[in-house]
């Protein structure tokens, strides 16, 4: 008999395999009990681990032990040999064999208790970080169940749970697009350092059937540390969904100390579509609208327009639908009534659905700007930011319009660094950001925003757009500026490329100019400012006064106002036309009563001061010039908001020509060279010193 066959044997009569199987068999019940028990007693899942850790411990004894003894309703003897026949009673070395198996046993489970102990405390501390204010940045749910199917679900159940968290009003959350580009490489911690956060929320999705399994996880950012767990079991519903999110909610807001009011109780509830179809494409249209492109927003759009189709009570997607349009206007070349027919009746149907919806106000705010009505934009968006204080999107809207609007870039930055903290990786965030502080004359700390955008996304394109700025109008490297209009065209070919136009006029180059302002005008819509404006700006560059002058006019049609055709009709002695454009656009200008210059209105100011001038009424020119040079003082020379050659104007228009010959070459040594051949050559202001031999 071959010795595998007696090994058989042998394994036969001790009736070894059967002792095994129920060791594993119970090992694997004792595994499921803990999977299903551990989360419903606040144990951490993780300790689960420590259970297989003593069943693997266990099973060497359980080996011995299955080898040598036999366990039956009359006690544990001897299991009986194949080779040769021995007295199956226990003999005193066998007592010392059992007592021993047994203490190692209970070392094992002792050991193993502790650990599951500890766990179960670690989990359910009170958590009050004392360097940061609550706040949270949930990680995108893992889809568990293998099927690409249902990733649908777990990107659904995480943006929806975020947004439900952010009407948490005393919790800073992080936005969804800072989220989306984490690196799935970084630790917890790493993640806490970088997003700012002292607390992160992760989780997975599992679909079976009708049936979902959900796990949230409730991390100390600093120290990786669990402080909540749950795990959740029900039918897959949208009701069960937006149910599971509450909790979580609610579980967050306990943990963290924080007490939800009643607002917050009832923002936590509101928001909820009645069809699967419209979450889902709703879901969609918020992926798509985070890329600022002309394909994005027209995806976006139609996926908003979907979900309104499968539930036309879902206000959320009402304003969906109108942001998309409105940022067509912006980003996508969308004439801006087209985009207003579309997004101002979907924001007052989103209104008339939740009046205290805190996006509806913002994207209102959005409207009321486009439309000129900063002062109404400015009160959407404030009320925007009080109904939903973890919406970004109002923060860097009211602190673009203070930039660009109302020219108080100081005020802009403790809003757009607000925004920055809900939405810290936001490319669009950061680049505003920069724009304040290059207004504000600080243009090292404006390159290096623009810069850090970039290496956040490098397919944002407005981060080369301003890069090519700054080169143009702070370095003087007209160049350069060039270089970085071409990465800008080349990551967005649909951009508007008129900036790339003049900075060829600025070197002199008709010929490419032309080529670029032709392209522009082929991508953009007719009532897009710089397109129309490159006609006329060709055109008197090139000297061509009919052109220009209906170019001037066009541009007046669609922009009441606008300082370009001021110019151009004041370069061509047309003063009672621009006397009448200022007293129709721009009242405040003229001397019905005492004028005021801001900064927003300065060009025009100076230029209607000469129209005044030429039709003899020299006390008012004589107040506006004066005015003028006040404003100018509070401002910095170089900057796409900087005065350029201003001063140069209003000291040769004063006959300070010494002065303004002084300042002439303080600008040049300063490197300004934007438009140069406009206000040196074209400009009527500098015809008193443009022939001085100094």
């Amino acid at each position: 008999m071959d010795s595998d066959s007696t090994f058989a044997q042998e394994l036969k009569s001790r009736r070894f395999l059967q002792s095994i199987g129920i060791y594993v068999v119970s090992a694997w019940l004792v595994l499921q009990v803990a999977a299903l028990t551990f989360p419903g007693i606040n144990v951490d899942e993780s300790a689960i681990r420590h259970v297989w850790i003593g069943v693997i411990l266990g099973f060497p004894l359980a080996l011995l032990f299955a080898w040598r003894y036999n366990v039956s309703l009359s006690g544990i003897s001897r299991t009986v040999s194949a080779k040769q026949p021995f007295d199956v009673r226990l003999a005193p070395k066998d007592h010392i064999i059992i007592g021993t198996i047994s203490v190692l046993a209970i070392v094992i489970m002792g050991i193993v208790a502790a650990n599951i102990y500890r766990a179960s405390h670690v989990a359910t501390p009170d958590f009050s970080p004392p360097d940061l204010p609550p706040s949270i940045a949930v990680l995108p749910f893992s889809n568990m169940s293998g099927d690409l199917a249902n990733d649908s679900i777990s990107i659904g159940l995480h943006d929806d749970l975020l947004t439900h968290i952010s009407k948490i009003s005393d919790l800073r959350v992080i936005s969804r697009t800072s989220v989306a580009r984490l690196s799935t490489a970084l630790s917890i911690p790493e993640i806490g350092e970088l997003l700012n956060v002292s607390t992160v929320l992760e989780g997975g999705v599992q679909r079976y059937g009708d049936r979902m399994r959900i796990n949230a996880q409730l991390i100390d950012a600093r120290t990786d540390q669990h402080l909540w767990s749950e795990q959740f079991d029900r039918t897959f519903s949208l009701d069960s969904m937006f149910s599971i999110q509450t909790e979580i909610a609610a579980a967050i807001a306990e943990k963290l100390k924080i007490t939800l009011s009643s607002r917050d109780q009832g923002n936590i509830e509101r928001d909820r579509p009645k069809s699967l179809e419209a979450w889902e494409a709703y879901l969609l249209g918020r992926e798509h609208i985070i890329v600022r492109t002309r394909p994005s927003l027209q995806k976006a759009a139609e996926q908003f327009e979907k979900a309104i189709g499968h539930d036309p009570g879902y206000a959320l997607a009402y304003v969906g639908l109108a942001d998309a349009y409105l940022l067509l206007n912006n980003y996508g070349g969308l004439s801006l009534s087209d985009a207003l027919a579309v997004a101002n009746p979907a924001l007052s149907k989103a209104l008339e659905l939740d009046s205290l919806l805190g996006p509806a106000h913002a994207s209102i705010g959005l409207s009321l700007a486009r439309q000129w009505n900063f002062h109404g934009a400015e009160a959407s968006y404030r009320r925007a930011i009080e109904l939903a204080p973890n919406y970004a999107a109002p923060y860097h809207w009211l602190g673009h319009i203070l930039i660009e609007d109302f020219q108080r870039p100081a005020e802009a930055i403790p809003l757009l660094e607000k925004a920055r903290e809900l939405d810290p990786l936001s490319p669009v965030i950061i680049v505003t950001l920069g724009e304040a502080y290059h207004a504000m004359g600080d243009f090292d700390e404006a390159f290096k925003h623009f810069k850090h955008a970039i290496d956040i996304d490098p397919d944002y394109p407005a981060s080369y757009f301003l890069i090519a700025q700054h080169y143009r109008y702070v370095e003087g490297n007209i160049g350069e500026a060039v270089i970085w209009h071409k990465k800008e065209l080349h990551v967005d070919p649909l951009r508007d490329s008129t900036a790339l136009g003049f900075a060829y006029l600025d070197l002199g180059d008709i010929e490419q100019a032309n080529r670029w302002f032709e392209k522009a005008r082929e991508n953009i819509t007719i009532e897009s400012y710089w397109p129309i404006s490159s006609r006329a700006v060709a055109a008197l560059y090139q000297h061509d006064q009919e052109d220009a002058l209906a170019g001037a006019r066009e541009l007046l049609a669609s922009y009441p106002g606008n300082n370009l055709s001021v110019f151009i009709m004041l370069r061509y002695g047309l003063y009672q036309d621009v006397a009448d454009i200022i007293a129709r656009d721009l009242p405040e200008l003229t001397c019905n009563q005492t004028p005021r210059v801001t900064k927003k209105n300065l060009s025009q100011a100076i230029n209607v001061s000469l129209a005044y001038e030429k039709l003899g009424i020299d006390d008012c020119a004589k107040i506006l010039l004066h005015q003028a040079d006040a404003v100018v003082q509070d401002m910095p020379r170089r900057g796409i908001r900087g005065y350029l050659f201003t001063d140069v104007e209003i000291y040769a228009r004063q006959g300070k020509h010494d002065l303004a010959l002084k300042k002439l070459r303080r600008a040049v040594d300063n490197g300004v060279r934007s438009f140069w051949w406009g206000q040196l050559i074209e400009s009527p202001h500098m015809d008193s010193i443009r022939n001085d031999p100094a």
